[in-house]
């Protein structure tokens, strides 16, 4: 007979927390052709894995073939995505976001 201990639900609870980390809503950015160097960022402030694809893996001629087409952070405690925009996209402005 199965024990009844923390081990013996430590699979089923792992499958719990990631479907709770997939309800949790997620930011994308867009920015003017910084993704890279801010992934990297809080990345590093993060302890996270950064994962970067650039407009040439997704084939799109959009934009400079370096630039970020998709990126994210992994296996850390934050969840956040990001890409390059292209064209006359406009990038993320934030103004005032801690006060009036």
């Amino acid at each position: 007979m199965p024990s009844n201990t923390r081990e013996s639900y430590e699979p089923a609870l792992a499958a719990l927390r990631s479907l709770q980390s997939m309800a949790d809503p997620t930011p994308y950015l867009h920015l003017p052709g910084t993704t890279r160097e801010a992934l990297t960022f809080y990345g590093d402030v993060f302890g996270c894995e950064v994962q970067l694809h650039t407009f040439t893996e997704f084939n799109r001629t959009d934009g400079p073939a370096d630039a970020i087409a998709h990126g994210y952070l992994a296996g850390g405690p934050v969840a956040l995505f990001a890409a390059d925009v292209s064209g006359d996209e406009p990038g993320a402005r934030q103004s005032r976001v801690l006060g009036p």
